[in-house]
């Protein structure tokens, strides 16, 4: 669609849809500007919001076979080019890393774009299987816990995602990526992600390792406010409280969100190397540490991390981890004391089985792929691209003979035209602002933020516990302004 249609149709909108058509222009400029590219195919919409928006495409070699897919992120103007711009700077210092999203180099990518009137955008890596919120959604309607296992080897992702954070690789473009761990030799850098959620979880791809040969990868997405805090303390304290949150979130996926009580601080009690019990207080919903058939060490450390006076410090958190997460299915129904109906569901089919249905092969609701999972139009029953940035999919170059024009005789019909880009993305935000609509009315309260209660208690108890008689209320703080354009809600 021309820009003289387009403007035509902005004059005879309401201001509501005028912000929608706006919306979708840029998303059609971005488009368009990456489908000169011979080597890009257009697949579709990954995400779409006020404040930017994901693209999905396919890179092809010479001879039109695909190699991967890509997603390009790009901002939706000038006033939130600043989120991508330290996107890109704290991607380009956590390339390596095997539990981030990673940027990919792109030549038509970039967020310096001073002078030329295009967007700025990223090149980013396409991660297959959705994101967590997604999974949880579809499990947790089953109304049915986690397998233990399962749970730790999530544990175990976020903590190294913790450890990225704390010391980056800072790889070069195209290096291979490595498991991130503890460097005591190299002082820790003090970043925060920021803006912990659940869709900012992505699950990826399996290995030949022992530690995702069962449990696919989870990556942590979007640092467009990644920030620095003003020391390694304060940022370990924040990261290691959003693994907690994140943990009991998941752990009570069959819970919704509202009914959650992560505000209220209660006292519990872990055990030292030396057998001694030792009281703390604990954010952590009580659900967590009385779950049935719940692994108690993981129950425990999960309500660690969320105690403002006994999280663990980082290398004892991946001992912890490392050693839950390499537990035999009979080894953790003999720790955890299991119910003999449940142990089989801690067995390595058990746990595959479950990935099988409900990430692997899981369809939507209402037959349509999830807005979330970044798969569109035909792919959704297409064989799948690519296995990932990873392991890229090499098919043998085909020799094609030239196709001779017609030279006489009756022409094909004219075929209709393709429908404009613009279009598809107007029906998107459509779509989605439906769907804004049936969750705001279906809400009695707006959607609680993370860490509502936790900053503010680490910042008026630095002297000492607080008995929770003497608490002043817990305030709940402004919303927050979901920024990820790669979440469409």
């Amino acid at each position: 669609m021309d820009r003289s249609t387009i403007a035509g149709l902005l004059l005879s909108l309401n201001p509501t849809d005028v912000v929608d058509a706006q919306t979708a222009a840029v998303a059609d400029d971005v488009a368009t500007y990456f489908r000169q590219d011979k080597k890009l195919l257009y697949r579709g919409m990954a995400g779409i919001g006020r404040h930017g928006g994901a693209l999905i495409f396919a890179q092809i070699d010479e001879n039109r076979c695909p190699v991967r897919r890509i997603i390009v992120k790009y901002s939706i103007d000038a006033t939130n080019d600043e989120d991508l711009i330290n996107e890109a700077f704290w991607l380009e210092k956590l390339r390596g890393a095997e539990h981030i999203g990673q940027m990919i180099p792109l030549a038509n990518a970039n967020v310096n774009i001073s002078g030329t009137g295009k967007r700025p955008t990223l090149a980013l890596e396409y991660i297959e299987n959705g994101t967590m919120s997604t999974f949880l959604e579809r499990y947790g309607a089953e109304n049915v816990w986690i397998p233990n296992r399962m749970l730790w080897s999530i544990f175990l992702c976020l903590v190294r995602q913790e450890i990225a954070m704390a010391w980056p690789p800072r790889g070069a473009p195209n290096a291979p990526l490595r498991r991130e761990m503890v460097d005591f030799w190299e002082a820790p850098t003090a970043l925060t992600q920021n803006s912990p959620h659940r869709r900012n979880l992505v699950i990826g791809n399996f290995d030949d390792t022992a530690e995702h040969s069962i449990v696919p990868r989870i990556h942590l997405i979007d640092f467009g406010r990644g920030k620095l805090e003003i020391d390694y303390e304060t940022a370990q304290h924040f990261n290691t409280g959003y693994v907690g949150y994140m943990m009991s979130y998941i752990t009570l996926c069959h819970i919704p969100d509202e009914e959650i009580d992560d505000e209220t601080p209660w006292e519990w009690h872990y055990y030292d190397s030396t057998g001694v019990a030792k009281p703390f207080l604990t954010f952590t919903d009580s659900r967590v540490l009385n779950a049935p058939n719940i692994d108690p060490e993981l129950a425990t450390l999960i309500a660690r991390c969320m105690s403002p006076d006994a999280q663990p410090r980082i290398g004892e958190l991946l001992e912890l981890c490392e050693q839950g997460a390499a537990l035999s299915g009979e080894q953790m129904a003999v720790r955890a004391d299991l119910d003999p109906e449940w142990s089989p569901k801690e067995l390595d089919e058990g746990i595959r089985e479950l990935i099988k249905q409900y990430i692997l092969d899981a369809p939507s609701v209402d037959g349509r792929l999830p807005a979330d999972r970044p798969l569109v139009g035909l792919d959704a029953i297409r064989p799948p691209l690519t296995r990932g940035i990873r392991h890229p999919l090499v098919r043998p170059k085909v020799e094609r003979e030239p196709q001779n024009e017609p030279q006489n005789g009756p022409q094909d019909e004219p075929q209709a035209p393709r429908p404009s880009l613009f279009q598809g993305f107007q029906e998107q935000i459509e779509m989605i602002r439906m769907r804004e609509a049936r969750e705001a009315a279906a809400r009695e309260e707006p959607p609680r933020s993370l860490f509502r209660g936790f900053r503010d208690w680490f910042f008026r108890s630095n002297e000492g516990p607080v008995i929770r008689e003497d608490l002043d209320p817990i305030q709940e703080p402004d919303p927050v302004d979901d920024h990820d354009p790669m979440d469409v809600d």
